[in-house]
């Protein structure tokens, strides 16, 4: 998890936030 939030947040930067925030909800429904 940590390494694909990782890479994203280099290039994206706010947009890896969104990533990380819709699976580790979505996981826990």
């Amino acid at each position: 998890m940590a390494e694909l939030v990782d890479a994203p947040d280099s290039k994206s930067g706010g947009g890896n936030i969104v990533w990380v925030q819709v699976p580790l909800p979505a996981h826990l429904k």
